[in-house]
């Protein structure tokens, strides 16, 4: 980007070049006051405090439902309950991610991860067993003490970061004036790895200069709900 800075003269240096989270983590940074600034969790961090709501929340409420000792650090004979239930913690941060890229984060949890288990879960349906318990419940409040544990760290994740943008952008109108004066061309590289969340962040961008390239054939982000269109 700086070789492109130097070739192209002064008016290349007012180009701002990323990431959608790049870019998000700089604007919001320059339009949040310092008091209310929070850090952003990168993928390690944010994945060891998912894994952290996961193992507190299972090890309060797991036992009543399967009616068995569980999560107690000790050795007992349900060792392969406990690694299936483990097995679901990943997939559940990415169904979330998935969900909230979808723009329908405000969705009930619970069901949403429950329904795209079901497809996909071997461990899932194991659990489920003839009585076809209900996770749902369980589902929803890992979500809940994740959120509570990034509230108490005064910290979000990547997908907050999009959320937080897309909001001001769509309810600041000042702000959003600004910044389509500020870039008045928009150009989209591989749009066909963009999702929901990012396509309305785009909306509220300069469209009038708006140019996107992508080919529906590389599409590598669908995991994410990129939707290559």
């Amino acid at each position: 980007i700086e070789k492109f800075r130097t070739k192209c003269g002064e008016w290349a240096r007012n180009l701002t070049v990323g990431t959608f989270h790049r870019i998000a983590a700089q604007e919001m940074i320059a339009n949040t006051p310092a008091e209310n600034r929070w850090h952003v969790l990168d993928e390690d961090d944010a994945s060891e405090m998912w894994s952290q709501a996961c193992h507190e929340v299972a090890s309060e409420t797991l036992p009543k439902l399967f009616r068995c000792e569980l999560f107690t650090g000790e050795k007992h004979p349900n060792g392969e309950l406990e690694r299936r239930i483990k097995s679901l913690f990943n997939p559940l941060r990415e169904i979330r991610s998935f969900q909230v890229n979808m723009n329908r984060g405000t969705e009930p949890f619970g069901p949403f991860a429950a329904e795209r288990l079901k497809n996909r879960s071997s461990s899932y349906r194991a659990l489920l067993g003839s009585e076809n318990k209900d996770l749902a419940p369980f589902f929803n409040a890992v979500l809940h003490r994740y959120q509570g544990l990034k509230d108490i760290n005064n910290a979000r994740d990547y997908d907050d970061l999009l959320v937080a943008w897309r909001d001001l952008l769509a309810t600041n109108h000042q702000y959003r004036a600004s910044i389509q004066q500020r870039w008045q061309h928009v150009n989209v590289d591989e749009y066909q790895d963009t999702n929901y969340l990012q396509e309305d962040i785009i909306k509220n961008l300069n469209t009038e200069h708006l140019v996107v390239i992508g080919d529906v054939g590389q599409c590598v982000y669908s995991w994410r709900s990129a939707v290559p269109a």
